[in-house]
């Protein structure tokens, strides 16, 4: 169900190229779009086969899941058409495409949050919080 989050992170990514700058934001966002389209169609649907396989197995008291591989294999669906069809025409509505300005430097919050996870995930502690260059 992260298809959008994989569509506006490309779209995030290309905007801050410097070879895409004062090009229109749509035509950048549709290449970005274009470029995740086919490993994320490829992810989708390798869930939604993962989850439809549920609708064959049965319960130990014999009963079959009846409600979820349709369920989740329709949400998986779902979730593939507004990544395509919603989410790039949001971001362009929504995001400030360019460079990085003062409005979207991280706060001191986000350094923190980062400096934790970057601790816990090499096992030594991140002392330095100040404003890393985007």
């Amino acid at each position: 169900m992260d298809d959008a989050i994989v569509v506006v992170e490309n779209i995030v990514r290309h905007w801050r190229m410097p070879d895409n700058r004062g090009r229109p934001p749509f035509e950048v966002a549709i290449e970005a779009v274009d470029e995740v389209g086919n490993p994320t169609i490829l992810a989708t649907l390798a869930v939604g086969g993962g989850d439809s396989a549920d609708g064959v197995r049965r319960r130990t008291d014999g009963t079959v899941y009846a409600s979820h591989p349709i369920g989740a294999t329709a949400a998986m669906l779902f979730s593939l058409i507004v990544a395509f069809v919603v989410t790039p025409w949001a971001a362009v509505r929504i995001l400030k495409p360019g460079g990085h300005d003062e409005a979207q430097r991280e706060d001191f919050f986000t350094r923190a949050y980062r400096a934790s996870w970057a601790a816990s995930c090499t096992g030594r502690p991140a002392l330095e919080l100040r404003p890393a260059a985007l």
